[in-house]
């Protein structure tokens, strides 16, 4: 009998285990370029935003927030499209 326990115990064990390392995976990600939101590459200046799919050649005036404001519009217009889009599917979110 304390065999059969210790089984059932470790194969619950095993799937508590299993279930918390898939919502790690999921919660973290791959890392690959599509999930990335924005990339900063320095050698070219230049911070790309793939959501609003713009490009700003001024990695500093980003970072200061001096040019910020153009990927924030880029990103609220992508959104209103995205709503828009919907609408006209029919699928309200």
């Amino acid at each position: 009998m304390r065999i059969i326990k210790a089984k059932v115990f470790e194969r619950k064990r095993q799937q508590a285990e299993e279930e918390r390392r898939k919502a790690r995976n999921d919660q973290i990600g791959t890392g690959s370029r599509s999930e990335k939101h924005r990339t900063y590459n320095f050698p070219q200046n230049r911070v790309t935003d793939h959501r609003g799919d713009i490009s700003v050649h001024d990695i500093p005036g980003v970072l200061s927030s001096e040019r910020l404001d153009e990927i924030i519009e880029a990103l609220q217009l992508a959104a209103k499209e995205e709503a828009l889009r919907a609408l006209d599917d029919g699928n309200v979110k």
